[in-house]
């Protein structure tokens, strides 16, 4: 890996055609609507915190097959720390160890910038 790593790869063991990838400005919607799944009784991220979210830092989303997003997490590099928070996944599909390779990819991506990683307290993704 190099650090202009791009995490796009197949994650198809479980659930075939779902991809892990960076998430773009126009997934702002769908990361709410995952928030809104995964979080249901909790405090939640606003519109405009996530978005800016998205433009700094990589927030790393898992996809399906059909284009839905179903799990997610949030790296930002700070100096020699990568912030790794928000780990959210969607109840429907949890159980197929999707957050624990989510989390993988958020300590391989601060390795590759040699950062080291630190598991903020906001992440959701009981099982």
């Amino acid at each position: 890996m190099s650090p202009t790593f791009d995490p796009t790869s197949v994650l198809d063991d479980d659930l075939p055609g779902t991809v892990l990838r960076r998430a773009s400005a126009g997934d702002v919607d769908a990361i709410i609507g995952l928030v809104r799944r995964a979080w249901a009784d909790g405090r939640r991220p606003d519109r405009a915190h996530l978005a800016h979210l998205v433009h700094h830092g990589w927030f790393l989303v898992v996809e399906s097959a059909d284009g839905e997003l179903i799990g997610a997490v949030h790296v930002r590099m700070q100096r020699t720390i990568g912030h790794v928070s928000l780990l959210m996944m969607d109840p429907r599909h949890r159980g197929h160890g999707l957050a624990t390779r989510l989390l993988g990819v958020a300590d391989a991506l601060c390795a590759v910038f040699g950062c080291t990683p630190y598991e903020e307290l906001e992440i959701h993704a009981a099982a």
